[in-house]
């Protein structure tokens, strides 16, 4: 039977348990000096090297030439806790959840008082300590607060807040933490190097991530990929497909396709990738998590980039909850996608009488044709703008015609509202503070000037502030019943973006 890599791998010192810097050289200096606390308390999530540590620190504490941080490795305690040791009957290791009963404390009160047979210290080593019953707790309490000096006590948990306050405040604490992608990759990597694995930077950095930062999640995931692969080794595209992630290629040509305003090029994407079996959920799950990165990765003064990407980031991630609950999740995805493309289109009303002649059902016409229509709509706006309540009714038809002239300022100011109207300044209020930078930079206020002077002919300063709602107020959302606003779905973004006519509609029920 092959040893697991997990197990092969253990750390044996201080020194190699790695993404724990900030727990590891503070022990290390400890024991160095003689400083070794009588209990230890030593917390954090699975898999990042709590029991290791806690081995290391008896290993190193039990050495001939200790307490030391560096074991020498050759003695016989050492030899014996050392990674596949047989252990000794000084260092007794504790499974709390099976092991955790107020009859088991009281055995271990009973045992604490005997000197160590071989070792210098008598070593108690309680893994999952929080699942300790109150009744065990407290009849380890007198053990941990008054302990013989050949006793030494380290607690290893996941859920600190469930030990005893009484038993947490008698120990030194130490926090562990899930280690740095980018790191546990490279300890992934010199692994590899080892074992004469084939493998790509990218297929070990998604290892890495699938891990969360659990360095033993990742050692178990390497060795069932290692065991698996072919004579190409770990490829990326092998281990995104035996992660069930969906492949790089695809989430960068759907954010390249965002990016470039390219509707048709982003559904054509999805479709190969349902093709290929990818779940919709997990495709836009995925994509979520690429606009992250790129978002992380992106230059900061590029701001139209960072907007859409923002954006997007957002739509996607309330897309993200609302298919989790769809009877047609590939329609669903389409619409996600559809509507990061969506702009509102505008219709701007006029006096005259409206034509009599009945929508034409077969022809989807170019939104922008519409809205080129002359209309004499300057005239009786100039007349009507006297303060904000009027701006605010006019407000929608100023973000459409916005929305015509820069995507990037009305992705800015959509949910934007004026709130003050005199005849040198306009304050208008943002729902989102983390747009006021860009709604403030020159050329999305300059766009919205020049919308505002040829739509409603105010020529005013523009200054931003965010908006606060109470319980009871909230900006106003899209009337569906107001004529001057046309709204499309995403099947009729998708058949706009690609040149689709529909030829006939059949009922309900129809053939």
């Amino acid at each position: 039977m092959v040893l697991a890599l997990y197990r092969r791998y253990r750390p044996d010192t201080l020194l190699t348990v790695i993404g724990q810097e900030h727990v590891t050289e503070p022990l290390a200096r400890a024991i160095d000096s003689g400083k070794v606390h009588h209990a230890y308390l030593f917390n954090g999530p699975r898999g990042c090297g709590k029991t290791s540590t806690a081995r290391i620190m008896a290993r190193s504490l039990n050495c001939e030439k200790g307490p030391t941080s560096n074991p020498c490795g050759k003695c016989e305690s050492c030899i014996a806790l050392a990674p596949g040791g047989a252990g000794t009957v000084d260092v007794v290791e504790i499974d709390a959840a099976t092991h955790g009963g107020v009859d088991d404390a009281r055995e271990l009160r009973e045992q604490v008082g005997y000197v160590p047979i071989k070792d210098k210290y008598k070593i108690y080593i309680i893994d999952e300590a929080h699942q300790l019953s109150t009744s065990a707790n407290n009849a380890m309490l007198k053990m941990i607060e008054e302990p013989p000096s050949h006793l030494r006590f380290i607690f290893a948990t996941t859920e600190p807040e469930k030990m005893l306050g009484t038993i947490r405040s008698r120990t030194h604490n130490y926090a562990f933490r899930l280690v740095n992608r980018e790191v546990l990759a490279k300890h992934l990597a010199e692994i590899c190097k080892r074992e004469n694995i084939k493998c790509d930077d990218a297929a070990l950095k998604a290892i890495a991530t699938a891990s969360g930062g659990s360095v033993r999640d990742a050692l178990s995931l390497l060795g069932q990929f290692s065991a698996g692969m072919d004579e190409k080794g770990l490829s990326t595209e092998y281990v995104e497909w035996q992660l069930g992630l969906t492949p790089l290629g695809i989430l960068d040509e759907l954010g390249n396709s965002v990016l470039e305003n390219d509707l048709a090029k982003a559904l054509e994407v999805i479709r190969n990738a349902c093709t290929q079996g990818i779940e919709p959920h997990r495709l836009l799950s995925d994509f979520l998590n690429y606009l992250g990165i790129r978002i992380r990765e992106a230059d900061t003064n590029d701001r139209d980039a960072m907007s859409i990407l923002v954006t997007a980031a957002t739509s996607v991630s309330v897309s993200l909850s609302q298919l989790k609950s769809s009877s047609n999740p590939e329609l669903s995805l389409d619409l996600a996608i559809a509507r990061l493309f969506v702009q509102p289109a505008t219709q701007i009303q006029t006096n005259a009488p409206k034509q009599s002649e009945p929508v034409t059902k077969t022809e989807v016409k170019p939104v922008e044709k519409k809205l080129e229509k002359p209309q004499p709509v300057k005239a009786v706006v100039k007349k009507d703008i006297t303060d904000v309540a009027d701006l605010e009714v006019r407000w929608k038809d100023i973000m459409g015609e916005l929305s015509r002239v820069s995507r990037v300022a009305w992705l800015a100011y959509m949910d934007s509202k004026p709130l003050e109207l005199n005849q040198t300044v306009l304050v208008v209020g943002l729902k989102d503070a983390s747009k006021l930078m860009i709604a403030s930079e020159m050329k999305h206020i300059e766009n919205l000037k020049n919308v505002l002077v040829s739509a409603v002919s105010l020529n005013v300063s523009i200054e931003f502030k965010h908006m606060e709602l109470t319980n009871t107020e909230e900006f106003d959302q899209p009337n569906t019943n107001d004529e001057s606003v046309e709204y499309k779905d995403g099947l009729s973004v998708a058949m706009e973006a690609l040149g689709a006519v529909k030829i006939h509609e059949f009922e309900n029920g129809g053939n």
